[in-house]
């Protein structure tokens, strides 16, 4: 056989091969983002407790001398083109309803299934209001609190400079919590997965409970510590 005739099968094999290159580097399609702000006030009317229900993005929550709640948003949202995310953007806000003597507070979005969107909530409540953080999906910060605290969300927790009975339950991350609990008041922390802090003062005769749905006083992955300030 000829050397001509030996190339042949050669040449067509490296054709196959620069086909199915070509294919596996196709670049995905550009997503667009917009980003933005957002802020106001609402008044109270007699509300003893806000309930944050958001699960768009992080929560944070600081006790201020304030007669009712500011609100601040970062909002964020990415799409196909740029007018979609825009579009998405300006449909990122709050709502607030009061129901019996809780201030419901939440994030609303309304982007359709090309878009993805994400907000970021900070609130300044007065600091006699109680508080409590469902569903968030995202770290909670929570400080300066004078009034009973509830966390429920599924990523981690820190709670500083708090005065009140806590009770702080995640699905996974670290949960951090320094409190001066009142004798009538207790601190309840738990997390499947992660890290356990507690700081009580060391005069602190609160009752104190570290858990998980497995094993009191461990976590499944990570560790407790608790500590006099």
């Amino acid at each position: 056989m000829s050397r001509k005739d030996t190339a042949w099968p050669v040449l067509v094999l490296l054709a196959a091969l620069g086909v199915g290159c070509s294919s596996d580097t196709t670049e995905p399609p550009p997503v667009y983002e917009a980003t933005g702000t957002a802020s106001g006030a609402i008044p109270l009317s007699g509300e003893t407790v806000l309930r944050c229900v958001s699960a768009k993005g992080p929560v944070t929550v600081r006790g201020e001398g304030l007669a009712g709640v500011r609100w601040y948003l970062y909002k964020y949202a990415s799409a196909p083109t740029q007018e979609q995310a825009n579009a998405a953007l300006a449909q990122i806000g709050v709502s607030s309803a009061t129901v019996a003597d809780t201030l419901v507070f939440d994030v609303v979005a309304r982007p359709d299934g090309e878009v993805s969107y994400a907000a970021a909530v900070t609130l300044g409540i007065p600091f006699a209001l109680a508080c409590a953080v469902d569903g968030a999906a995202a770290p909670v910060d929570a400080s300066d609190l004078f009034r009973p605290l509830r966390v429920r969300g599924t990523d981690a927790v820190t709670v500083v400079r708090h005065g009140a009975s806590c009770d702080v339950a995640t699905e996974h991350g670290a949960v951090y919590i320094e409190a001066a609990v009142p004798d009538s008041g207790y601190c309840l922390a738990s997390t499947g997965e992660g890290h356990l802090e507690l700081h009580l003062p060391a005069t602190s005769s609160a009752r104190v409970w570290a858990h998980t749905a497995e094993v009191r006083l461990e976590t499944r992955k990570g560790d407790i510590v608790i500590r006099a300030l």
